[in-house]
């Protein structure tokens, strides 16, 4: 295995490579995978030599086209410029879909210009799904030997490059891909107008190109105007509805998303006040929203039908049913220069979180927006309730050149701009003869991504980790600076309470990491010594509140268990999991679920059951564990194989890490977790952790804080070793609260040379693992061959696991700093260290 450096430039560079596709709207993709070659050249531990090359396949003519290259010959530039598929090391591998690696020059290098120095190659495939899109050509040193971590980097590269060369719409060669389709397809603007179409299209028509450029779509489609108004304001009542889980109505987020809406959207109050006012609002009633938001809603309507509006809306409160677009009659609104306009309104009643009532209003203007199906035609409203952004449709009737109709399935996928805005849709057209076998082509793809899934994984797990550690390093700066602007705040300023909002978004933000490292099953955790069943109790509460009322929560707690060493905020996620999951199992029907508490002893023969889930290293003993039992549905065997595959899940939506998360969070705490479940009659997922020993633990909490009063005394001098200046300077300033003086080093080797100078100064080494120059774990080995008794705590955004494994328990490593930390984390761990 390849130390943590390793992983960290893994990380940076397939974020660096994904960062590329941002640039697809304005840079040529001859240049992007330019740019994705020089950084794949520049990582010193690929070993590879500063050249290559990428070749993209163009599927009309089956032959290989040279689109991007580093330092290659030009003899060579012209033999490889195109290369038919079977012929020399990337035709090969063109045709075989499979990576080919040699360590010297042998016979299969047919293009070999004279005088070439002796040298290796490392070819990979680029596919998607099971689609050759082209190849990446890496030389390498004569007699280079390859290795796994390497193999799976390259993959993980070329599955970015795929979706690279997928995306992008303006590479002249990738166009024979679009034009031989046996589909047809089409692209449009925001505005449906049709930007692009291919030969199938329009002979499935029998119009000429030209004809069908610049039409607006719903030209095509054949359709009832009073259905798809009605089908059109339900996506958007249901992405309001939908919105509501995931967003606060008084959040800004909320409307910034609204704001690619087509349609005027306003937020207003019980009172009749405007609270909020989208783009297209702005637009169609002449008013910006710092104009309207506090105003009367009667702003934009005519005096003549004030009075009705008025018991419109009274009466809409009072029934607080929504309605939508055709139940009433055409209205009236007013424009800011006081003309009329007709328009066709939606209404539905929303709550926020803090349970105040909000009217959502969608309003479309009858003259300048554009038809309700223009929606339905391009999945528009998915991009407010759907996780998915590729919907297929119903059967739909197109109308042919000469007036026919044709049968057709569409499928689309929605675009958007770098700001999250609607760009457009591009719209897969099939015939309906061609659509059997379209599925069973899309079910062959599906068998090849299962075959694969645990590579993908383990990627995706890798760069979770890469991410929650720089994500942790940019939080740390900002709890750090409001923790200090806090102090002195008078306890009812308004500062003081916007600093705690943002104080409680910063933690938020570190639970939504920790999380991710969860999901690797090496989430570093904040361990604290709880009764278990006393902080299942203190969740009833919420827990009850979270299911539905056909739904029974019977508690069974024991309160004389032995208290258990975990982090806290894991375990209530975990169980709140849990419980919407049984609450789920019972599909709307009564029932019950059973949540309770109780010591058990595990034996070697109990670990090794095929129901039960730990890691490798975990003993047989005591432990103290909760159930949550219900007696709903219960889960087949196909469905147990798959409950802890990220995103899998059961329902009809779903998203997130779900039950792969709380393994994670189970192994990161040396857990261990058995699921039992019959079909039809219900699921017990038992959670179980190891039973403390309780006495000597609190003696030690104990310790540690009658050490705050001598350590306030203390004159201590800290040696900060981080590479992030916002780091280091948040860290020395509450160190200097804390009556310490700071000595600050922007990587090991500069620790280290202050060290040398100030070694008898030096009391305490907060060091960072991750930096330039020399890594933390190389300064700590250094620092102890120094000075053997040396005090180092480590402080990093990557777990306590990842740490331990680089640097061991070795008697200098004293304390644990995770980042981003608070105030009583930072002076916990000093005083343990300087005690």
């Amino acid at each position: 295995m390849k130390d943590s450096s390793f992983h960290h430039e893994h990380y940076r560079a397939l974020m660096a490579i994904a960062h590329i596709s941002h640039q697809i709207s304005a840079q040529s993709l001859p240049y992007m995978l330019g740019k994705s070659l020089d950084i794949l050249l520049q990582l010193d531990w690929l070993k590879v030599e500063q050249k290559g090359c990428i070749f993209v396949l163009d599927q009309q003519f089956h032959r290989l086209y040279m689109v991007a290259e580093r330092n290659l010959s030009s003899s060579l530039l012209g033999m490889c410029q195109q290369l038919a598929l079977g012929r020399c090391l990337c035709g090969k591998v063109a045709e075989s879909k499979t990576m080919l690696f040699k360590d010297s020059i042998d016979a299969d290098h047919e293009n070999m210009p004279a005088g070439i120095k002796p040298h290796g190659h490392l070819v990979m495939p680029i596919l998607l799904e099971d689609r050759m899109l082209g190849v990446l050509n890496l030389y390498v040193q004569h007699g280079h030997v390859l290795d796994e971590e390497t193999t799976m980097f390259l993959q993980a590269v070329c599955g970015l490059l795929a979706n690279l060369i997928h995306l992008s719409s303006d590479f002249e060669y990738l166009s024979h891909v679009t034009q031989s389709m046996s589909e047809g397809l089409l692209e449009i603007d925001s505005s449906s107008v049709i930007k692009r179409v291919n030969v199938a299209l329009c002979h499935l028509l029998g119009y000429q190109q030209a004809e069908l450029l610049g039409r607006q779509l719903q030209d095509l489609f054949e359709y009832d105007a009073h259905e798809d108004e009605l089908f059109a304001a339900k996506m958007l009542t249901q992405a309001a509805e939908k919105m509501q889980e995931s967003y606060d109505l008084d959040d800004r987020n909320f409307f910034r998303i609204m704001d690619i809406a087509p349609y005027a959207v306003l937020k207003v109050d019980t009172e009749g006040l405007i609270c909020s006012f989208n783009q297209r609002a702005e637009k169609i009633f002449g008013y910006s929203s710092g104009e309207v938001i506090g105003q009367a809603i009667h702003l934009l309507v005519p005096d003549s039908i004030r009075v009705n509006h008025e018991a419109m809306r009274h009466r809409f409160m009072m029934e607080q049913r929504s309605m939508q677009m055709s139940d009433r009659q055409l209205l009236h609104a007013q424009r800011k220069d006081g003309s009329e306009f007709v328009v066709k309104i939606s209404l539905l009643m929303l709550k926020n979180r803090r349970g105040e009532r909000r009217i959502l209003v969608i309003v479309r203007d009858e003259e300048l927006d554009p038809p309700w199906y223009v929606i339905k035609a391009t999945p528009f409203g998915q991009l407010f309730y759907s996780d998915k952004q590729n919907e297929e449709f119903s059967l739909q009737n197109l109308i042919a050149k000469d007036g026919h109709k044709v049968s057709v399935i569409v499928s689309g996928m929605t675009n958007e701009n770098n700001f999250g805005g609607l760009k457009g849709a591009s719209l897969v057209i099939n015939d309906m003869r061609k659509y059997a076998m379209l599925l069973e082509e899309k079910q062959k793809a599906e068998k090849v991504l299962e075959l694969e899934q645990h590579k993908r994984l383990e990627s995706l797990g890798l760069m979770a980790g890469g991410i929650a550690h720089d994500f942790n390093n940019l939080l740390t700066p900002i709890v750090g600076n409001i923790e200090m602007l806090m102090k002195g705040q008078p306890a009812d300023s308004k500062p003081l309470l916007m600093m705690k909002q943002i104080l409680d978004a910063a933690m938020q933000a570190s639970r939504l990491s920790r999380q991710m490292l969860s999901y690797s099953g090496s989430g570093r955790i904040n361990a604290t010594i709880i009764d278990l069943s006393a902080v299942i109790e203190k969740m009833e509460g919420v827990l009850i509140a979270s299911v539905a009322e056909n739904v029974q929560l019977h508690f069974d707690l024991d309160h004389t268990l032995p208290e258990v060493q975990v982090d806290i905020v894991e375990i209530e996620q975990i169980l709140h999991n849990m419980v919407i999951n049984a609450a789920d199992a019972l599909q709307g029907a009564r029932g019950n679920i059973d949540i309770t508490t109780q010591m058990i002893s595990l034996e070697e023969v109990d670990l090794q059951q095929p129901n039960v889930y730990c890691k490798a290293d975990v003993t047989p003993g005591n432990y103290v564990a909760f159930k949550v039992q219900d007696d709903g549905c219960g889960m087949s065997e196909a469905v147990q194989a798959r409950i802890f595959d990220p995103f899998f899940t059961t329902k009809f939506t779903g998203r997130g890490l779900g039950m792969s998360a709380v393994l994670g969070i189970v192994y990161s705490h040396q857990g261990v977790l058995t699921v039992d479940s019959i079909v039809g009659e219900g699921s017990t997922f038992t959670v179980a952790f190891r039973a403390m020993n309780l006495a000597s633990k609190a003696r030690e909490a104990g310790a540690v804080e009658a050490k705050v009063a001598e350590l306030l005394s203390l004159q201590a001098t800290v040696l900060i070793v981080d590479d992030d200046p916002l780091v280091s300077a948040v860290l020395s300033a509450r160190l200097h609260e804390l009556n310490c003086h700071s000595m600050l080093a922007g990587h090991g080797q500069e620790g280290l040379d202050i060290y040398a100078q100030a070694r008898d100064e030096v009391d305490l080494v907060i060091l960072d693992m991750t930096m330039p120059v020399m890594s933390g774990s190389e300064c700590f080995f250094k620092l102890v061959e120094m000075n053997p008794d040396v005090k180092v705590v480590i402080s990093s955004g990557y777990s306590g696991d990842d740490i331990q494994a680089q640097v061991g328990h070795h008697p200098a490593l004293i304390g644990l700093l995770p980042k981003p930390y608070s105030m009583n984390d930072l002076a916990q761990v000093v005083r343990q260290a300087l005690g």
